[in-house]
């Protein structure tokens, strides 16, 4: 019905919300965002809130449109229930083990998930070019938030269900409610297509913050992205009324790291030790190399200071020298580091796992 009078759901108003209850912080994240990428000239983005709002489209009649709400108030669900992203990480289809909510201004919704999952959910590998530390996420994060942005600014708000995103650990799920473009297939997604937007006015201002393209190229350029950083490509799937992405990871090799380091110093501490002691290691290789944080601490020094003593370490890191001792000991059985040489002249080095 909207289709034949021209109009889209995200352009219908709400006379009953005006300017002044919008949130000022999303403003000011989208003037930031505009001006960084010069979508907008600063002349453009010095005016008032209101008046930014009528040029970006986001006015009709005076009033508020459904997408102005979305964009820049600091509780949308008051007005557009379930207009927020779950997340959650599972054992299995069933088991879910912990899950975040985040709810908030669309404009700045799709940072604040990207963050979380790659300070809370994922584990980076550390590895070293000379004296540039990389680390290498199960997804690159570059696919990660163009396929958080496609599902914000494409997601059908009149079902009233969250975006979902579940991660296991051999794959990541986005879950979105959503159809297709009248007379499209999902094959024709990954191939460079006309951009048609479920929710023009959405997209069209995340376009002017620099945060989206508006020529049709997210699914190519998430695809690209994974292929460049040697993953797989993800699976795009489609039904009548969702639309899902799903990422294939690498996170369960921290694991078989994990068990294969566990049973070699099991042989020679004891297998019960050895286990707890691998399951550790391997968490840890799954995030950074090391049992935990501290370990990861004196790897680094080891790196920067090769002739570095156990003492200095103590020093460094504001632990006690026998704790430094004892993580030293878990490494150096691990296979991590070794110590080449005597106490006094010798070096550490340091052996990370391909």
């Amino acid at each position: 019905m909207l289709k034949k009078y021209g109009k889209t759901w995200d352009s219908i108003t709400e006379p009953q919300v005006s300017v002044s209850q919008l949130d000022t912080t999303a403003f000011r994240k989208f003037r930031e965002k505009a001006l960084a990428v010069e979508r907008l000239k600063k002349v453009d983005l010095e005016i008032s809130d209101g008046a930014l709002l009528d040029s970006l489209m986001l006015i009709e009649g005076g009033n508020l449109t459904r997408a102005a709400i979305l964009l820049f108030h600091d509780n949308p669900e008051r007005y557009v229930f379930g207009a927020f992203v779950k997340v959650g990480y599972f054992d299995n289809d069933a088991d879910l083990r912990y899950q975040d909510e985040v709810h908030g201004p669309l404009i700045t919704m799709a940072d604040r998930v990207v963050e979380i999952i790659y300070q809370k959910y994922f584990k980076g590998i550390i590895s070293y070019e000379g004296l540039q530390r990389i680390e290498d996420f199960p997804v690159p994060r570059p696919a990660m938030r163009e396929a958080v942005l496609n599902a914000i600014a494409h997601r059908d708000y009149t079902t009233g269900i969250p975006i979902q995103i579940k991660i296991f650990k051999d794959r990541v799920i986005i879950y979105n409610d959503g159809r297709l473009p009248e007379n499209w297939t999902i094959s024709d997604l990954p191939s460079t297509h006309r951009s048609r937007p479920h929710n023009p006015k959405i997209a069209n201002t995340f376009f002017r913050s620099g945060m989206i393209e508006t020529w049709g190229r997210g699914i190519e350029r998430i695809t690209t992205t994974c292929k460049d950083a040697g993953k797989r490509e993800p699976l795009f799937e489609a039904s009548s009324s969702e639309i899902k992405v799903t990422f294939f990871t690498d996170a369960n090799i921290g694991d078989s790291i994990g068990e294969n380091i566990g049973d070699s110093i099991g042989d020679s501490i004891g297998d019960s030790i050895g286990e707890n002691i691998g399951e550790n290691i391997g968490d840890s290789i799954g995030g950074s190399i090391g049992v935990n944080e501290t370990a990861q601490k004196i790897i680094e020094l080891m790196r920067k200071t090769p002739t570095i003593s156990a003492k200095a370490i103590a020093g460094e890191i504001g632990i006690a020298r026998r704790n430094v001792e004892t993580h030293i000991g878990i490494l150096k059985k691990a296979g991590l580091v070794e110590r080449i040489g005597a106490a006094k002249g010798g070096h550490w080095v340091v052996r990370l796992p391909k």
